[in-house]
This record gives C-alpha cells, structure tokens and sequence, in this order.
C-alpha cells in the first residue's frame, strides 16, 4: 500500500506540481523584473523582507528544531535559545547556546561509557552506526513527509538532521569505525591470498647490499633489482661503496704495530672517515706511540710499586719517573701518593693488635690506645678487643 501511495504522489508531482510551479516561478520572475523597473523602492521592500526572513528565525521553525532535538536526546531547548537576538545574535549567541545544550547529549550517543566498553569492545562501533543510521532514517523519513504531505514543499526539513549528522563528522568518519572490521575481516585476507600468487615483498636496500658482499647474490641480479627500485648504475654502485665497513682505530693501531700497513695507509683510512688531513696525521702518531707510551705507564708503575715495598730509593723512583716522561709536577705527586702507600703498607693491620697483645707484644692499654688512634672510640676498641681474644683472663 506503501508503494502505491509513494507512486501517486510522484505521478502527481511530476504531472502536475512541477509544470505548475515551474511556471508560477516564471511569472513571479518577470513580475519581479517589472517591478524593478516600474518601482523601485517597492521592490526594494519586498528584498528585504525576504532578507528579513532568513536572519530572523520566526517561533514555528525554532519550534521545529526544538522538538526534534528533544525527541533525539531526551533534552528539550528553549525557543528562545534557538532563535536567539535578531540578525548578528543569531549566527553567534544563538548557536552557541545551541551547541552547549546540544554538545553532551550528541556525544552521549555515540561514546559509551568506561565500564560499557570493557563489557563490550564493540560498543563504540555499535552506538555511533546507530546514531548515524537515526540520522540517516530521519532524514528520509522527513523528506518521504514532505513529499506526501506537501507534495515537496516541506521535503526541505530533512535538510536539519543531515546538517546535525555532518556537524558532528557522523558521515565522513563512518570509514573509520567500518576500517577495522573490514581491514582485518577482508582486506588482509585478500592481502595474505595475493601476496601467495604474486610474491611483491622484495629485499629491501640495505639487505640487497648485504646478500652482495656475502656473495648470496651476484652483481647482475643486485644491480637488476636496484634498477626496479628507481636507482640508476651509478646511484647504486655509490651505495654499495658507501655500504663497505671501515677499519676501528683499534684495528688500525694493531695493524700499524703490527707491520700489516704503513703510516701513509692509517693517514688515508682516517681521511676517508672525515677527518681532515691534519687530524689524521695526528692521530696516527697516537696510534703508533700507543704501545711505546703504555709501556712508559708501566715502568712508572713497577717503579712506584717496588719503592713502597722499600726495594727502591727514592733518588731511583725520580730517575724512573723522568725516563717514564713525567714533568716535575707529576713526579712530586707521584711522590706524595708513594709516600702514603708506604707508610699504610708499614702499619700494623687493626686484626694484627689483638695478636700482638696475645703474643704479650704489648699490653691490653696499649692495644686499645692503638686502635683508639686509627679512629675508634674507647668503648669500641675494648669491644673490638674482647671479641677477638679468646682468654678472658688476659682482659685488662
């Protein structure tokens, strides 16, 4: 029955209303010219009234959207807050009132709550198809009333739930909550299944190079697929050259002592990293007096070492330390720090003072004054003392 009424209204308005109006709206037109011409001011009026008309929102409009809005969200706004002040209120005051009261609720029908999404992962996707698909049907509903109702005079309030649904980016982002489901569900599929048939995953750059240099491909297949990459003879031959390892200056230094390579060649490794001509001289002199100073160090250390343990004189440690190198200012440091070592090292060790006292080296005072002047107090020298000789009838 639907149908059929759908089908005479459409025999009706295609037979009857569009002539109809197509040619109201022709006569209205040159009447309007005419008027233009025989007066006017008069036509100037009538502009202005139809101005009049779009900025100022008259109650029956505002009422319309107020209750559509209200059977959408449950949340009913003031006529007044939509028609708002007359001409510049009504594209900024009254849309702003508009907007806050509109904001929350449009949000509350497409976001569910925390609690809500941990039930149900789907319940996102779920609200905003739905509030979309409202949208969708209450803007084809309007229009089928229109068209029934008015024969298509009023098909235009459909235009308002389509306006809401756009602001809201309801339409447009529908790509986004479907890109999943269908990305995972079909896309990849299709993707794993082509992938099977026409293999398009290729070594990339760097693994080309690599395969290169361990001989698992030769020249021409390398030079093949760079060359279906995009990179010319010459690009690719410059990135496998800039591909190859270079020497550490470790390696460089066992090489150079080792009589594998000269000066000149450490000087043209380090050019070839960045270094100006200069630097690279310089550090290839490091390079090669490394081992020769290393072993200066360790004259100067045997020769501090033997001078703590009082094998050396102390004339005989300078001598060293000049032949190791060192200015004066670090030979008289070195001299201080031998000096501490060696009277620590003459000490007697804090364990030692109860074994002194129990070989009657010296008296149970003396002992605890002993270790009272390497920092303890008298209490602690005496508990010290007591927990390391066994005969209590040496306690003093």
């Amino acid at each position: 029955m639907n149908w059929f009424i759908s089908w005479a209204v459409n025999l009706v308005k295609g037979a009857v209303l569009k002539p109809l109006t197509t040619g109201i709206s022709v006569i209205f037109m040159w009447v309007f010219n005419a008027l233009v011409k025989a007066s006017p001011g008069r036509a100037a009026w009538i502009a202005k009234s139809v101005i009049g008309v779009y900025f100022d929102m008259t109650t029956p409009w505002a009422q319309f959207v107020s209750s559509y809005v209200e059977q959408l969200t449950g949340r009913k706004i003031n006529v007044e807050d939509i028609v708002g002040k007359s001409v510049a209120g009504v594209t900024d005051q009254a849309t702003r009132n508009f907007v806050d009261a509109l904001f929350k609720d449009m949000l509350s029908l497409v976001m569910p709550s925390p609690e809500e999404t941990e039930r149900n992962p789907l319940a996102g996707g779920e609200k905003f198809l739905a509030a979309n698909l409202k949208f969708q049907m209450d803007a084809w509903w309007l229009h089928m009333l229109g068209d029934m109702m008015s024969f298509g005079i009023f098909k235009s309030l459909k235009d308002l739930p389509n306006a809401i649904s756009w602001s809201m980016g309801l339409g447009w982002l529908s790509w986004l909550v479907m890109g999943t489901p269908f990305k995972i569900s079909i896309v990849d599929p299709m993707q794993k299944f082509f992938n099977r048939i026409y293999l398009t995953q290729g070594l990339t750059v760097s693994q080309l190079i690599e395969a290169r240099r361990k001989d698992y491909i030769d020249w021409e297949y390398f030079s093949n697929k760079m060359l279906e990459m995009g990179y010319s003879p010459e690009v690719l031959t410059l990135l496998y050259n800039l591909a190859k390892k270079e020497l550490s200056k470790a390696e460089l230094k066992d090489m150079l002592q080792r009589g594998m390579i000269d000066e000149q060649r450490v000087v043209d490794e380090l050019s070839s990293t960045g270094y100006s001509n200069d630097a690279s001289i310089a550090i290839m002199h490091l390079l090669s007096d490394d081992r020769y100073y290393s072993l200066m160090d360790d004259v100067a250390k045997a020769a501090t070492s033997s001078y703590v343990k009082g094998t050396l004189s102390k004339g005989d440690l300078d001598q060293y330390l000049k032949t190791a190198g060192y200015n004066d200012r670090e030979r008289e440091l070195v001299m201080i720090q031998s000096e501490i070592k060696r009277v620590e090292g003459q000490r007697v060790p804090d364990s030692d003072i109860p074994t002194l006292f129990e070989l009657k080296v010296v008296s149970w005072p003396k002992a605890v004054e002993m270790l009272e002047q390497r920092g303890y107090d008298k209490e602690n020298a005496e508990w010290y003392m007591k927990c390391r000789v066994k005969k209590t009838e040496w306690y003093g």
